[in-house]
């Protein structure tokens, strides 16, 4: 797990200059493509890799998967006009947070109904990445833009 967070951390803080460099846009869709990437590795190839590349890996697979959290901070409350901003940007936060449940119960009853193993099922879980870049193609760039008044 620190290597996880530690991984995580680094994304956090890289973010916001990787979001001012390719466009708020072009960082998600990064963090979104390492993210499935990062979850594939993770659970198909590295269970039965070298424990060494395991420890490589862990890193990646936090900074892919927790880094871009930070740019919610940035990008949501660039969406919405001053008088919705706060409630705007609640409302994405944990909009995410209301579909997070269902969804790990869903992984739970795959794995008990089902018997899709762990590793499937959070490899299944990765491609939920998959689903930001469909929202990116209907996400406005906001880089360099005004906050709307």
């Amino acid at each position: 797990m620190f290597l996880v967070v530690t991984g995580g951390g680094i994304g956090l803080v890289s973010f916001g200059p990787l979001a001012n460099r390719l466009g708020r846009r072009g960082a998600f869709l990064l963090f979104c493509l390492g993210g499935v990437g990062a979850a594939a590795v993770m659970f198909q190839v590295l269970p039965r890799g070298p424990a060494w590349l395991r420890w490589t890996a862990l890193p990646l697979f936090g900074y892919f998967a927790t880094g871009m959290h930070a740019g919610y901070a940035i990008y949501f409350p660039e969406l919405f006009p001053t008088r919705l901003r706060g409630t705007g940007s609640s409302f994405c936060f944990n909009g995410g947070r209301l579909l997070a449940g269902p969804i790990l119960i869903l992984t739970g009853w795959m794995q008990r109904d089902l018997a899709v193993s762990l590793a499937n099922s959070a490899t299944l879980l990765g491609l939920l990445f998959l689903l930001g870049i469909v929202v990116l193609a209907f996400a406005p760039e906001t880089r360099g833009k005004e906050l709307p008044a």
